[in-house]
């Protein structure tokens, strides 16, 4: 592919000349954050919706096909139509059924390296701090359970954290959120290391988001607010 074979070589040089390593990742990251956007938007469109109802349709057809035939009930000519239009169903529903396995292999995939080059982007550099650090906590937060979240939160608290000071009333918010338990670990553990380092910057959001303490989620949500809390007063 292109990024095996230019983007992620580009990269290699670009480290061992000792160049400009976060533009190198930044490109990198956009390339893959553009083809992840485009097959998104395609998986969300009125025409997959429709192509994957014909699929559905086909596959169904074909088994009620399959069933018919094995009765062995008609002629032999109708047998052997009904035979001819099983393999038609049944081989035109398996080549639409790999084709979109390999659309979401390849959208999970693009999604996986834009969120690790912007990650890179960020550890090698500032000049492009800023759309990074945004876009990365967008595909991120949007796409929360389809991404490697060991490996992401370790990347992520080796980002220098005041990469992420423009962006802790919404670090805090979907920390506060009914989302995904491990995403909202890995946040509580973001919001934890730029609390240490920049306690000032972050007091306001902690102490608005521990008030919220209607019971549930959110209770238990602004309990870890509230620790969160106590270790900056100590």
């Amino acid at each position: 592919s292109i990024i095996e074979n230019h983007f992620r070589e580009s990269v290699k040089l670009s480290l061992l000349s000792n160049g400009d390593a976060a533009s190198a990742h930044h490109t990198l990251a956009m390339y893959s954050d553009k083809f992840f956007t485009r097959a998104k938007e395609r998986i969300t469109s009125k025409e997959w919706a429709t192509s994957q109802a014909l699929r559905q349709h086909n596959e169904e057809m074909a088994q009620a096909l399959s069933v018919k035939y094995k009765k062995r009930v008609g002629t032999k000519e109708e047998l052997s139509k009904i035979k001819r239009q099983y393999n038609a169903l049944s081989r035109q529903s398996k080549i639409d059924k790999q084709e979109s396995i390999r659309i979401m292999q390849e959208m999970s995939s693009f999604l996986q390296l834009a969120v690790d080059s912007y990650i890179r982007t960020l550890t090698f550099g500032s000049r492009h701090d800023t759309r990074a650090v945004f876009r990365l906590f967008s595909l991120w937060s949007s796409n929360p359970t389809s991404l490697d979240r060991g490996t992401l939160q370790e990347a992520l608290l080796k980002i220098p954290t005041h990469k992420f000071l423009p962006l802790t009333y919404q670090i805090a918010s979907r920390a506060n959120s009914d989302a995904p338990e491990s995403f909202k670990n890995a946040l509580f553990a973001l919001l934890e290391a730029i609390s240490e380092n920049h306690p000032h910057h972050i007091l306001w959001q902690l102490l608005t988001f521990a008030k919220a303490s209607d019971g549930g989620a959110a209770s238990a949500n602004a309990n870890q607010m509230k620790a969160l809390l106590e270790k900056l007063s100590k």
